[in-house]
């Protein structure tokens, strides 16, 4: 079992350092689980064209499950997912791979134990990638080299020796003979097996039930963990670990040097309370004493297979239903329950703010919780055949959820192979393809699908018409479009056309083509793209061209043809061949809006603000061609509001209270967009302040070479605060007081800072997330190191500048673009402008600060920028201030002119989270007139730029009657 942070440091180090084996450009892509959320999950799988089937042996055979020995263990197809470039490895017991079983019946069985590839996009298997192994794999895993580590309980691979762990090409399959570590069980007839591979940079932690491990430097007696060089097998001889029994997960907590161990071992160094969990040092592997045992569950069932972090947490996963979540640094139980319609927990995953259990229990083998609030989400993946239930979870890079173990069929019946992929948002066209998918080349609403379709004639298949309206019906599955006719395919005549009529004059920012994959791929090869104001109709291509107002060539046309058309203005989308031939489409897309409103989807911008006891004020930006929306509270619906509203005041809360909200559009045939992201919020106490909790905004800033400020924001209910400094107390504080100043300090050195909130009752909450800081040397500076807070900013037009923050005794700093050297600028700079960059083009920069012996510190972290596109929004406007007039039917708004990168173009007025009014630049007031003089107004600003983006809200200034 793998973590997906893993895959991050994996990939990142991969490209950033040096190009290693099958490494990929992918490490400047957002983490997805920065923005996962399971109530987005479609719940039906969203392919399934190939699958694992078969079962070879899988022995455990030494395991003491609840006192049974020689039990043959869990037998799911699939243990682990791994996600890697654009590839997906799957190991398990399996002995083959196989199409769809129920689209196509009588494909061949293909013969691929235990280890496959598949295309992370399209789920085909990759049938050039055969590495053949004699045993069962229950573990993959990408070093940070970009080799593929497998473990299990194999014996030979490729027809070379390499028992229970071996190194592979992800790109070739073959045997990576530079990681040459294999272990073994020399005093026994059980077979030796390694059951989890973690990477935790350049250390690979490799368990399972094994006596010896065997690298370059020959065969050591290694009892079950081990950890090792993840470029070259060899064993840290400095770690050593003592298991009395096998070891089933692993989970490195850096931030505490310690490592979370968990399995069917009884003991670790022969001490007490650490059978089945326990916790050593990452700097020797020696056991940490004096820890609480795990929370037991039945004592006929204390299987205990799964730990990982999340929310500085240590969650850990077992038998009976049960999950514990621990302290991490003193193993105390934060949170204990026993799973309601969840068998045993056999994987645990982190992915941001939501932790996923897998499980072979009931509601479809996976459940949510929230890492926080440990509120479970009612989602069910549907995927399970109850005998083995979830092994595996991978959230890929596109943000997909991939669900192994022993699932045969979906929520509605459909077949799986082990395994099935979950993606974001809900699959609203029923194509079979995730939404996101469904917008390769922008995002927003596909508004072909609203328009109207012709061509040149029908052709005719199985008795009915490939007619124009199947390539805008959302359906674009290019494979399996047999099943119903879901396909655009025009006579075979001279010059032959499709078109699409949007219904309305449309700015147009982009196409997508999506072209048939089964046969026939070059019948779009030299199309002709148009888009006119007027229907083109039967005309020649000559004659096309000359009424068009934008046209294009495709060339050699590629599976989705994606076109930028930003800024083209026009009604009718026209694709027409130059030869005698045949136009096939399975789906155009084209996007765009005919309002300054965003096409039809999620709201975007939702936001909260509560100022009172007993009210919290929801508003969002609109959206186009909406009937409506819908607000849920808490995952329940909560309100409806009509299309001209963009705002809603919730009366119905409880002072104290944390509250959850989502807005969905409703269009005119009433059905409903994704949800947006939930926000949450706190409702105040009468004194303004949150309940009694952990403080929150906890920030640290140091002004000079001995001193660091710490300030966080009040709460309810406090008695005073407590301040620990790297884990021990250092100050405590009254209720009253939200800043502490901690001088004395060392220059150059870091420290770690946390605050808890006391209680009337001398109780205390829980500690606030650490916040970290470097005292500054004599000059104000940070020592020397990696240089911090590196920004870029574009002029919007032709040149981009990046800046940082000096450091310490740096001779210089070196720029990166795009990861080769740019420039070399001296110490006394901080920031540079780059002239040669293109207009159009994204790059990546980096700055890495040069010391007085010409070394290097490590690179700051990619910052990408696109040149002559504007991205960032304007300041929120300040200085709003709101007077009502002596008779109460009048107020005036004046307030600041918003500071923008480029340039301020309007400002936007809200009364009470209502859209009001917009004025433009230069206009630095407004007077809202016809007023109730016993009304309540609460006013707010926006600024937005030439570019629509739009500054968050003002602060919110309050009218009272007079």
């Amino acid at each position: 079992m793998r973590r997906f942070s893993a895959m991050c440091v994996a990939l990142t180090l991969a490209v950033t350092t040096l190009v290693g084996i099958g490494s990929t450009s992918t490490a400047d892509a957002a983490d997805p689980a920065d923005s996962f959320d399971p109530t987005l999950l479609d719940t039906e799988a969203q392919f399934a064209r190939w699958g694992v089937v078969g079962k070879g042996p899988s022995s455990h055979a030494d395991e003491d499950h609840g006192g049974v020995r020689n039990w043959t263990g869990p037998q799911p197809e699939v243990w682990d997912i791994e996600e890697h470039g654009d590839r997906v490895f799957v190991g398990g017991i399996f002995t083959g791979v196989r199409r769809n079983e129920f689209w196509y019946p009588n494909d061949p069985i293909h013969d691929q134990p235990f280890v496959a590839a598949f295309e992370r996009d399209t789920g085909d298997w990759i049938s050039t990638w055969r590495p053949d192994l004699d045993g069962v794999v229950y573990d993959v895993s990408i070093t940070t080299d970009g080799v593929l580590l497998v473990g299990g309980e194999f014996t030979q691979v490729n027809g070379v020796a390499r028992t229970g762990l071996v190194g592979l090409d992800p790109d070739t399959g073959q045997i990576v003979d530079t990681f040459r570590t294999s272990v073994s069980r020399e005093w026994s007839d059980d077979p030796a097996y390694v059951k989890e591979i973690h990477v935790d940079g350049q250390d690979v932690y490799v368990a399972g039930q094994f006596s010896h491990v065997t690298d370059g430097s020959g065969q050591a007696n290694i009892r079950s963990v081990v950890r090792l060089d993840a470029t070259t097998g060899a064993r840290d001889t400095s770690w050593n670990v003592v298991a009395d029994g096998s070891v089933w997960d692993v989970q490195v907590d850096r931030s505490r040097d310690l490592v979370h161990l968990v399995g069917y071992f009884t003991s670790l160094d022969g001490l007490p309370d650490t059978d089945r969990m326990g916790t050593v040092r990452r700097s020797d592997g020696t056991a940490v004493a004096g820890l609480p045992s795990l929370p037991t569950n039945h004592a006929w069932n204390t299987d205990t297979v799964t730990v990982t972090s999340g929310n500085d947490q240590t969650w850990v996963g077992g038998g009976n239903h049960l999950v514990n979540v621990l302290d991490p640094a003193t193993n105390q139980a934060l949170f204990t329950q026993t799973v309601p319609r969840a068998g045993d927990i056999q994987v645990i995953e982190n992915f941001g703010d939501w932790m996923a259990l897998g499980h072979h229990g009931w509601d479809g083998g996976v459940a949510f919780f929230h890492a926080e609030t440990y509120e479970r989400s009612s989602i069910n993946l549907g995927s399970l055949r109850r005998s083995y239930g979830i092994w595996a979870l991978e959230l890929t890079s596109d943000g997909c959820l991939w669900v192994g173990g022993d699932s045969t069929r979906t929520l509605g019946g459909a077949w799986l192979g082990g395994f099935g992929r979950f993606c974001p948002p809900m699959d609203s066209d029923g194509d079979g393809i995730g939404d996101q998918r469904d917008t390769v080349a922008t995002t927003g609403a596909s508004v072909s699908q609203a328009g109207t379709a012709s061509q040149s004639g029908d052709w005719i298949s199985q008795g009915a018409p490939l007619s124009a309206d199947h390539a805008i019906d959302g359906q674009r599955d290019a494979v399996d479009w047999r099943a119903n006719g879901d396909l655009a395919h025009t006579l075979q005549v001279a010059e032959p056309w499709w078109e699409v009529d949007l219904g309305a004059v449309t700015e147009i920012d982009g196409i997508n083509i999506w072209n048939r994959t089964d046969c026939c791929t070059d019948r779009l090869d030299n199309a002709v793209v148009l888009i006119g104001d007027a229907p083109f109709g039967d005309i020649s291509l000559a004659a096309a061209r000359a009424q068009a107002t934008w046209t294009t060539t495709i060339g050699d046309a590629a599976d989705i043809e994606q076109l930028a058309v930003p800024g083209t203005v026009g009604r009718y989308v026209r694709i027409q061949d130059p030869d005698s031939s045949i136009v096939n489409l399975i789906e155009v897309d084209v996007f765009g809006t005919a309002s300054n409103l965003p096409p039809f989807g999620t709201p975007p911008n939702v936001q909260l603000t509560t100022n009172l006891v007993d009210e919290v004020g929801i508003s969002w930006d609109p959206v186009a061609n909406v009937r409506g929306y819908v607000i849920h509270r808490d995952f329940q619906f909560l309100k409806w509001v009509d299309a001209d509203t963009a705002s809603f005041v919730d009366v119905t809360v409880a002072e104290g209270e944390t509250y959850r909200y989502q807005v969905r559009a409703q269009a005119a045939d009433n059905s409903y967009s994704s949800p947006s992201p939930i926000q949450s919020i706190t409702v105040f106490d009468a004194n303004g302040l949150p309940p009694f909790g952990t403080p929150a905004n906890v920030s640290l800033r140091t002004n000079g070479t001995d001193d660091i400020t710490v300030e966080w924001e009040r709460v309810g209910d406090a008695k005073g605060y407590v301040i620990h400094r790297d884990y021990q107390f250092v100050r405590w504080v009254a209720a009253g007081e939200s800043a502490w100043t901690d001088t004395g300090l060392v220059e150059g050195e870091t420290y770690r800072y946390q605050v808890r909130a006391q209680a009337a009752d001398n109780s205390y909450s829980s500690p606030s997330p650490i916040q970290s800081i470097t005292v500054f040397d004599a000059n104000g500076l940070p020592p020397f190191g990696t240089p911090a807070n590196p920004t870029v900013t574009t002029n919007g037009i032709d040149s981009a500048t990046i800046s940082w923050e000096p450091v310490a005794d740096a001779k210089g700093y070196v720029i990166h673009r795009d990861f080769q050297f740019l420039r070399f600028v001296p110490f006394t700079e901080s920031s540079f402008v780059d002239t040669s960059a293109e207009v159009g083009r994204t790059y990546r920069y980096q700055v890495r600060a040069q010391a007085a012996d010409n070394s290097y510190s490590a690179p700051t972290a990619s910052e990408m920028i696109t040149i002559g596109q504007d991205v960032t929004p304007p300041d929120a406007p300040e200085g709003v201030v709101a007077v009502r007039s002596a008779d109460g039917t009048t107020v005036t708004v004046t307030w600041d002119p918003a500071v923008d990168d480029i340039g301020v173009t309007s400002y936007l007025i809200h009364d009470n989270w209502n859209y009001l009014a917009w004025v433009p630049a230069g206009t630095t007031s407004y007077t809202h007139t016809g007023l109730d003089p016993s009304s309540v107004h609460r006013y707010q600003i926006r600024a937005r730029d030439g570019a629509d983006n739009t500054s968050l809200p003002s602060s919110l200034v309050r009218v009272e009657p007079n």
